[in-house]
């Protein structure tokens, strides 16, 4: 069998450390991967990784409905345990039936990574497993926080069908577009709190700076097109959607997902086929980081595999990565996971900033970690390339 990747190998740059950087792929086929120089057969099935999935979603569905009910991020200690220890259990038998041979060779890898854990990229278009869920430690004794994979480990996800930028770099001192439903009970916060970590860098818009339009007109009948527009702007590095995700109404399929968001009074629906239907005139200008910070805005992991999505269509629309989540999230939680991703992703480290995978799995560990004791960040993916960062002057914190 073919060779998918080149061999696993440690990129450690001069002056700081890094982590091992590492590669799944998986082809069509779907039973077979090829991780470094070892092409593997694959144990986990096509209906094993929708149960796995699904598990792990009314896990987080859980941690969701606990957070509506209290009105609060926190969670109790004691209600954090048991959601862990069932999360151990998913993750353990998801890692385990990826097979032996897998084990084997991942079980080395992370030995050798150690504390710097991998910086990982799954390249696949027809195995859509949700890979943060993962664990490698043991199922007896005290959950280890370390051993899930979405907690220790800078997880990408490269799909083969989509025509992602080659850029590592995203320059600043370019525009961020933040785009918001009035509906949202915390936007504004997310918004003020936003603004307030990248202004440094970027110059800050909402949908009205770009097209304010008149006050007390009514708005045209195409504000879809609008938004389209604005994103073949020239100067746009960043956008952030703090929104809702719907699905397609006859649930029949995701061409018809919308998202949905406000320009100024009014409501604007985006469809996905309107995204795909775009990129036949244009597309973005500067590739920049897209922030799908709304419900299931993975549309659903499943429909991953099929090549429609919204991740899928802002990277064939010209992105150099998206984020976007695998199921309901509450938003008072949206807006303090976005805060504290953008704060982790302006971060001076070793003189460079973090990659956007490294920032994301930061904000996953810190909002588990005291007082939060909050997994939900395990629903937040990003498609991109490994080593994708923003290009700026180191500050001082």
């Amino acid at each position: 069998m073919t060779t998918f990747v080149r061999p696993v190998q440690c990129r450690r740059p001069r002056g700081r450390r890094a982590p091992l950087r590492s590669e799944i792929a998986i082809p069509r086929q779907g039973d077979w991967c090829s991780m470094g120089s070892a092409d593997l057969p694959l144990g986990m099935s096509p209906g094993s990784v929708r149960e796995h999935n699904h598990n792990l979603l009314e896990i987080l569905k859980e941690i969701r409905l606990k957070i509506q009910q209290t009105g609060l991020i926190q969670l109790d200690y004691s209600f954090y345990e048991a959601v862990m220890r069932k999360l151990r259990g998913i993750g353990l038998s998801a890692y385990t039936t990826l097979g032996d041979d897998f084990l084997e060779i991942f079980d080395a890898l992370e030995q050798k990574a150690g504390a710097l854990g991998l910086a990982l990229t799954i390249r696949s278009d027809t195995f859509p497993l949700l890979w943060e869920m993962l664990y490698t430690g043991s199922s007896r004794g005290e959950v280890q926080v370390g051993k899930f994979w979405g907690f220790h480990h800078r997880i990408a996800r490269f799909q083969l069908g989509a025509s992602a930028s080659d850029e590592e770099e995203i320059e600043a001192d370019c525009d961020f577009l933040f785009c918001y439903d009035h509906r949202l009970s915390h936007w504004q916060q997310e918004r003020d709190e936003v603004e307030r970590l990248v202004s440094r860098y970027f110059q800050f818009h909402l949908l009205e700076d770009i097209f304010p339009g008149p006050v007390g007109i009514a708005p045209p009948n195409n504000l879809s097109d609008y938004f389209i527009d604005a994103l073949a702007s020239p100067e746009l590095g960043l956008l952030h959607l703090a929104c809702h995700c719907l699905p397609d109404p006859d649930q029949s399929g995701v061409l018809f997902s919308e998202l949905a968001f406000s320009w100024q009074s009014s409501q604007i629906r985006v469809k996905l086929h309107e995204l795909k239907a775009a990129q036949r005139d244009f597309g973005f200008s500067l590739q920049p980081l897209v922030f799908l910070n709304a419900c299931k805005t993975m549309t659903n992991p499943e429909h991953l595999i099929h090549g429609d999505s919204f991740p899928g269509g802002f990277l064939r629309f010209g992105a150099s990565g998206v984020i976007a989540t695998a199921c309901d999230t509450p938003d008072r939680f949206a807006a303090a996971f976005a805060a504290k991703f953008y704060e982790n992703l302006c971060k001076d480290v070793g003189g460079r900033s973090p990659t956007v995978s490294e920032a994301l799995r930061r904000t996953r560990q810190f909002f588990i970690e005291p007082p939060y004791y909050n997994p939900l960040g395990l629903a937040y993916g990003l498609y991109a390339r490994n080593d994708l960062h923003i290009e700026w002057e180191p500050w001082e914190l």
